[in-house]
């Protein structure tokens, strides 16, 4: 019988799974228990609310994935296996996003018969808007590749929410966001490493704390700089004429960001293996 060796030093346990596991399970229970008392308050059925919600939450964990991992990153002991471990975190996170978008409804699903307005550069009026949140981007793209949008070019100064334009861009924005658990994963631990070179800690569980506050810090903060920006970009797109890949300019510096700390981190790995394994770390 062979039997795991414990004291393994690139060996982090399931702790920083547990959190994303856990973190994913809060985040549907915050998305559906929200909706629910929302819907509650307005007369909505009981049952009706929590089926309502239930349709909600996928499309909020999509939105909060990227933060969650590395969140849970964050978690991370600091041994050399960390970068791997943090690698298989973010990817398995992109995983569940691009299942969530492939098994999201189309567009025209997502709203049914209502239709609302998109005027200006500020405001929907419509309730219904943010579905489109809850619109499968992989189904877009295939049907604008496919031809099957035309009419994106023209330029409106307010735009039927099923417009081409702004169902595309919509897509492309939700779609850039599968890059965002690499990217903020990236930043987590190359903060970690930055901070494991530089710092001293009096007590080894001091190290834990600031490696996770950090975490809760750095990533809903930069996941928020991703999502405004890139939201800012497609107001671009559709009242200032500007191209669609306008909408990806903002992960541009953030990836550069993220490639240094990536390789940061790897550095530190490979010092960290050849230096005497601290067991409380």
């Amino acid at each position: 019988m062979i039997e795991r060796d414990e004291s393994d030093p690139d060996r982090q346990g399931m702790g920083p799974w547990l959190h994303l596991a856990g973190l994913t399970a809060l985040a549907v229970a915050l998305e559906v228990g929200s909706s629910w008392l929302a819907l509650r308050s307005e007369g909505t059925p009981a049952g009706a609310a929590l089926s309502e919600g239930l349709r909600r939450a996928p499309a909020f964990v999509y939105a909060v994935l990227p933060a969650i991992a590395a969140i849970s990153c964050g978690f991370l002991r600091a041994r050399s296996g960390a970068p791997k471990t943090a690698l298989r975190i973010a990817l398995a996170a992109t995983a569940c996003m691009m299942v969530i978008d492939v098994t999201a409804p189309a567009a025209e699903s997502a709203f049914g018969s209502r239709v609302g307005i998109l005027e200006g550069d500020v405001a929907v009026q419509t309730a219904r808007a943010p579905d489109l949140g809850r619109a499968s981007a992989t189904r877009t793209v295939r049907d604008a590749l496919r031809g099957d949008l035309a009419g994106f070019a023209e330029t409106q100064a307010s735009y039927p929410v099923l417009h081409p334009r702004l169902v595309l861009t919509s897509a492309t924005h939700k779609a850039a966001l599968l890059m965002a658990p690499v990217l903020l994963v990236g930043l987590i631990i190359g903060i970690q490493a930055w901070v494991s070179d530089r710092v001293v800690f009096r007590q080894p569980g001091d190290r834990r704390i600031a490696q996770s506050l950090m975490a809760w810090i750095v990533a809903p903060g930069g996941e928020a700089l991703l999502f405004t920006w890139s939201h800012d970009s497609q107001t671009q797109v559709l009242f200032g004429q500007a191209p669609l890949w306008t909408i990806l300019v903002p992960y541009i510096p953030v990836a550069i960001v993220s490639g240094v700390a990536w390789r940061a981190a790897l550095k530190h790995s490979r010092l960290e293996a050849l230096a005497p394994t601290d067991p409380e770390t």
